[in-house]
């Protein structure tokens, strides 16, 4: 591992209600001190999924499948009738 560069601490904590903050830290390598520095801390937004997610999963597929069909359909050779 080489010392040269800058190093990071990610770091993730929890509040009385169970929600996810999240920060970086710098770290300076081979210091042997207290730093004492101020960062902001991130809130990443909540996901939720729903019905409205799901539906159009399914419709995504289904395009998805139909275009597959009709590409397939056009690489076969016609057969005279």
């Amino acid at each position: 591992m080489s010392g040269s560069g800058r190093w990071f601490l990610y770091a993730t904590f929890r509040d009385e209600q169970n929600r996810r903050a999240e920060t970086w830290i710098p770290v300076e390598q081979g210091v042997n001190r207290d730093v004492r520095v101020s960062r902001p801390v991130y809130l990443p937004p909540t996901l939720t999924y729903g019905a409205g997610r799901s539906a159009a999963t399914v419709v995504l597929y289904g395009l998805a499948t139909a275009v597959l069909v009709a590409v397939s359909r056009l690489g076969r050779p016609r057969r005279p009738a």
